[in-house]
């Protein structure tokens, strides 16, 4: 009943508000007081490879509050006395997770370390002692809105805490960094933490120390998202800032290794894990010669977020001469209050032309925009040369193709006037906003015309407006740069495999040839590793195998471990959790929580621990862990025909049945047939001595492992072992 009533419970919270606050409520009365003095704010961030921890260090004590007469003077009035309960609300993004909670203890002058048991025990643990002795508990609530996405949120209570002493904690949480063109970036979330105003106050609070390293490239200066510079110094290998207001920032960092790919291993005593990244790596000569025609039609003085006009114009050099190679050709036309030709033919493309066409394309400033009668020009020239060509166009209209009507007038004159193959790939660089609301749907400016346009043709559409100035460059890559499509990607180790990978690119499958795939996963083998790289390039598959070698840089042991600790936080979040959630589940869920010390919404970090306050111990049985290959596509070798192996039905609910058919020369082969968990772990063995001899083996599994206990919903992995030869599928159990 208790677990139902949490099942329940958890729901309800699902669907509330909650918002980021600070408030203390003193024990024992019905004052609650806010007014708060920052003694001590540091904001830590250690890169490495794709993941990123943050630590927030915080002291405060209840501050005096500004009480006003009727003659606007004022007193500063203290908290009432007594002992208080400080209670922090606030959010983190749903691909973080919590690793580590300490606490400071007053009387011992120590920090104490929080550690995770089960909710209900958690909430009891810490009820029972709030009003006695220093207790914590941290809390993760999921909280999802009408589209059914969810965002992790967290409750922090300290209690009790005098109303004249300090109350000081250290969290960490694990976080993957967002990969950019040649960087990463990263973001510290101190603002939830750190508000200062100094205005109306009887204090001062303490400026903000903010320290950032890359264990990558330590020696690089790291600078904000926004290309502003950051005041820097050096101290304990650690880049440090103070700065005397609180806010969320983004970091710059370079890419891991300046060769496009990196690989990082680590292991536990049950499993061995990799982060990984890597670009497609296509050779110039890989990439056929094109005819481009590229077009400017821009108005505007500044852009959003830019020092200057020419910085955007920087970023367009570099990303066209990206996106192009020499075996291409280009020319160039732009809006001169007139439209310009700057040539009357094609051009070898060079870093010469690009950067000169460009500079001069800077300079000008026309005050209307010509884009309808430039897509006519560019249609018509191309006419009259027979050329097919890609039209690369970059234009800040917003007013002119705004109606249905228009629309299919300028693509009756444009696309569909040409006699020749015509692409147009198109950033739109708006930045007035005006909508038409065209078959039910709102469109901004000209993105209906723009929209048809490179759907028709066959090319891309990128709205700058989406984006982060920071990242334009990232957003025209995707737009101009060559594109390798519906890409995947399969590491290999030595004499085993990988499996319960994971990708950390957002649900992207297209790939310029400039963006790096980042994935995270399990591997039973040994290292070197390769990686075969799968897509779709100019119409044809694309497969190319690059070779990982291991980046050796000495690390900190706990950085080391947030590969494995992130691995095991998504699991629980966004494979077990989004299961129905059983006893059983639930139960798992708890039990593995506690194990590797992560905070889940079924597991509270406390102090008391359920062992009081001696700390944490872990005693689990010794599992074995056995290598298993989770590829449920076949190799295409000369033993494909060996074996078959099946299951139906899948998913199941109780009982699956497995089939295997068994070629002449493995019928006196040695036979094993076991079950394990997503983590490796073997749950199930199955009797083969009764099919010695036999071409077909036909099993049942009822869910239950070799103690006859039914084990939890969730994907589990079947493997046959049979004459030198493994075989694996994936089942899924939905109880």
């Amino acid at each position: 009943m208790k677990k139902l009533f949490l099942f329940f419970l958890l729901s309800f919270l699902f669907n509330q508000n909650i918002y980021s606050y600070f408030s203390a409520s003193r024990i024992g009365g019905y004052e609650n007081w806010s007014r708060t003095q920052i003694l001590k704010f540091e904001s830590k961030l250690e890169l490495y490879g794709i993941f990123y921890e943050s630590t927030i260090n915080l002291k405060l004590k209840l501050g005096e509050n500004k009480q006003y007469d009727s003659g606007s003077h004022y007193t500063c009035t203290s908290p009432p006395s007594g002992q208080y309960e400080f209670v922090w609300t606030f959010t983190l993004p749903k691909d973080s997770h919590i690793k580590d909670l300490q606490v400071w203890n007053n009387s011992t002058n120590s920090f104490m370390p929080a550690l995770p048991i089960s909710l209900t025990k958690g909430e009891a643990n810490y009820q029972s002692t709030k009003n006695s002795k220093s207790s914590v508990l941290l809390r993760q609530f999921m909280r999802r809105d009408y589209s059914g996405n969810y965002s992790l949120q967290y409750e922090l209570r300290i209690s009790p805490v005098n109303y004249n002493e300090p109350a000081e904690f250290i969290l960490r949480f694990i976080s993957p960094a967002k990969m950019y063109f040649n960087k990463r970036v990263i973001s510290e979330y101190s603002s939830q933490f750190y508000t200062r105003n100094d205005y109306d106050k009887c204090y001062t609070d303490v400026d903000a120390l903010h320290s950032v390293i890359d264990y990558n490239n330590p020696d690089v200066v790291p600078q904000l998202f926004n290309r502003a510079p950051l005041p820097s110094f050096k101290n304990e290998g650690f880049w440090r800032s103070y700065l005397a207001y609180g806010t969320d920032y983004q970091y710059s960092f370079p890419e891991e290794l300046n060769v496009g790919k990196f690989l990082r291993t680590s292991s536990n005593s049950d499993l061995k894990f990799f982060q990984l990244t890597t670009k497609p790596f296509i050779a110039n000569e890989e990439r056929l010669a094109r005819k481009i025609v590229l077009c400017f039609d821009l108005v505007q003085n500044g852009y959003s977020g830019y020092n200057s006009k020419d910085a955007f114009f920087d970023d367009l050099i570099n990303a066209i001469t990206i996106s192009t190679t020499d075996k291409d050709s280009l020319i160039f036309l732009t809006n001169d209050f007139s439209i310009k030709w700057y040539s009357n033919s094609f051009q070898k493309r060079s870093e010469a032309l690009i950067s000169g066409k460009l500079n001069d394309i800077s300079y000008k400033t026309p005050k209307v925009n010509l884009l309808p009668y430039m897509l006519k020009d560019i249609v018509q020239y191309l006419n009259n040369k027979n050329a097919d060509a890609e039209v690369w166009i970059i234009s800040d209209d917003y007013k002119t193709a705004v109606g249905p009507e228009t629309v299919m007038d300028l693509l009756s004159q444009t696309y569909y006037a040409a006699k020749t193959r015509v692409k147009f790939k198109i950033v739109d660089a708006t930045y007035g906003y005006y909508s038409s609301y065209i078959q039910n749907k709102y469109y901004r400016g000209n993105e209906y015309l723009y929209e048809n346009l490179t759907r028709i043709s066959g090319g891309n559409f990128q709205k700058l407006y989406n984006y982060s100035y920071a990242a334009y460059l990232d957003a025209i890559l995707d737009c101009w740069a060559p594109i390798v499509s519906t890409v995947e990607i399969d590491p290999i180790v030595s004499g085993g495999f990988t499996y319960s990978r994971q990708n950390l690119n957002e649900g992207r499958n297209n790939f310029n040839i400039t963006q790096r795939y980042f994935q995270y996963g399990v591997y039973n083998g040994s290292l070197p590793m390769t990686v075969n790289y799968f897509g779709n390039f100019l119409g044809s598959s694309y497969k190319k195998s690059i070779q990982l070698a291991e980046d050796k840089t000495n690390l900190p042991e706990a950085i080391q471990k947030n590969t494995e600790l992130y691995w095991y936080g998504n699991y629980i979040i966004n494979d077990l959790f989004l299961q129905p959630q059983s006893y059983s589940t639930i139960k798992y869920i708890e039990d593995l929580s506690v194990k590797e010390q992560l905070l889940t919404p079924y597991t509270a970090f406390v102090i008391p621990s359920a062992s009081g306050y001696i700390g944490f111990k872990r005693i689990y049985e010794d599992e074995i862990v056995v290598s298993v290959e989770d590829n449920e596509q076949e190799s295409k070798d000369a033993k494909k025909n060996e074996l078959t192996f099946e299951s139906y039905p899948n998913p199941f609910n109780p009982t699956t049945n497995i089939t295997i058919h068994l070629s002449s020369n493995l019928l006196n082969a040695n036979k094993v047939l076991e079950i394990y968990d997503i983590l490796g772990r073997r749950i199930k063995s199955f009797n083969m001595n009764e099919f010695q001899n036999s071409s077909l083996i036909k099993v049942s599994w009822n869910g239950d492992n070799d103690l006859s206990q039914q084990v939890s919903s969730g994907i589990y992995l079947a493997v046959f072992r049979s004459g030198g030869i493994v075989k694996s599928i994936k089942l899924q159990l939905v109880r």
